[in-house]
């Protein structure tokens, strides 16, 4: 018993070994409850109960912030509402793509959300890879971080270069058959139109604070979360103001 709690509190990427034991059976119990319990039979999922599982698991994650928050002290808890904000707006775009992905494999409403569950835990299998394998690379090569900085911010000027240039859909085939979806997707995508350009300032703005640190010494978490929120918020009333009034695209 002594050699486990030892075990658990060996230091494990800058925490407690516990601590990422705690979070993966979290992550796993929800997994298995989504899948077995509540979509245990494959059945079109409705508007009302998307909303009320989105918000259930948003409230999780804000529950789990809250406890970063007062547990590990208010920079962690900055760092982690920052990337949640992040990842949670970088999803809207991903609802999209998915959505042109079902509809090109015309992949019937009811096994769309376990198709999307075995994408999602693929998804997080491979991030924590990543993850652990970025963290030691940062460790044991601290300039392998100007290499991600550069990375997310070449990736925010190629969002801002391409964001009025959406891929023609017209050309193909299936997606004339299968399209009620595409367009269902865009009369409601459309409103958060400018959305994209404060993601891509979003990520020039981390690249540039990374090649900075060496400089002006590492950004206060603060300011960190406060920009992400401020150019993300604004992005989104921006668009709905934008577009208040523009037409839907209908479908042909």
């Amino acid at each position: 018993m002594d050699t486990f709690a030892a075990l658990m509190m060996t230091d494990l990427l800058g925490k407690p070994a516990w601590m990422w034991a705690s979070f993966m059976a979290i992550v796993v119990t929800l997994l298995a409850f989504d899948l077995g319990v509540l979509h245990r039979e494959d059945r079109e999922i409705g508007v009302r109960q998307s909303l009320l599982l989105s918000g259930g698991y948003i409230s999780i994650a804000l529950v789990f912030g809250a406890w970063v928050w007062s547990y590990l002290g208010a920079v962690s808890g900055m760092h982690f509402f920052t990337g949640f904000l992040i990842e949670k707006s970088l999803s809207i775009d991903n609802i999209f793509v998915i959505a042109l992905i079902f509809t090109y494999l015309a992949i019937p409403r009811q096994y769309q959300h376990r198709v999307l569950f075995w994408g999602i835990l693929g998804v997080i299998v491979l991030r924590a890879i990543m993850i652990g394998l970025g963290a030691v690379l940062v460790t044991e090569f601290s300039w392998i971080l100007y290499v991600f900085g550069a990375f997310l911010f070449f990736t925010g000027v190629k969002m801002l270069l391409v964001a009025d240039n959406p891929p023609n859909l017209e050309d193909n085939v299936l997606l004339r058959l299968l399209r009620a979806l595409y367009f269902a997707l865009a009369a409601m995508l459309h409103r958060f139109h400018y959305l994209k350009y404060a993601l891509a300032l979003v990520l020039l703005f981390i690249g540039a604070k990374i090649f900075l640190v060496g400089i002006i010494g590492k950004t206060q978490p603060v300011i960190s979360l406060s920009v992400t929120l401020g150019l993300i918020m604004g992005g989104i009333l921006y668009s709905l103001w934008k577009t208040r009034g523009a037409n839907t695209p209908q479908s042909l």
